[in-house]
């Protein structure tokens, strides 16, 4: 009859320590995902950021490109005059961002 109880005290010793080493399991899991969000959520916005610049230097690139096919192309006018020229570089850097 004491074999029983014994037996029985183990079991339920066992099944404690099946439940308790699941729920640390959870807990653990639950740990990381609140630390991931917590890590992931200033790198979304930071590449939120990294992309607004991005599209701001493509379109500042692609704004200099155009300008440098201008100024070359009247640089190499036949009828070029050096103050024809200086006018044109004067008016070239006027408001080309788009803010």
């Amino acid at each position: 009859m004491l074999s029983i109880i014994g037996a029985g005290g183990g079991l339920g010793a066992a099944t404690a320590a099946a439940l308790r080493w699941r729920k640390t399991k959870a807990d653990t899991a639950d740990v990381l995902t609140d630390t991931a969000l917590t890590l992931i959520e200033p790198l979304r916005v930071r590449i939120q950021e990294l992309d607004r610049e991005m599209l701001r230097v493509r379109y500042e690139a692609r704004e200099t490109a155009t300008e440098l096919r201008r100024l070359r192309t009247a640089i190499l006018n036949p009828s070029a005059t050096l103050d024809s020229l200086r006018e044109l570089v004067m008016n070239s850097g006027r408001d080309r961002s788009p803010s």
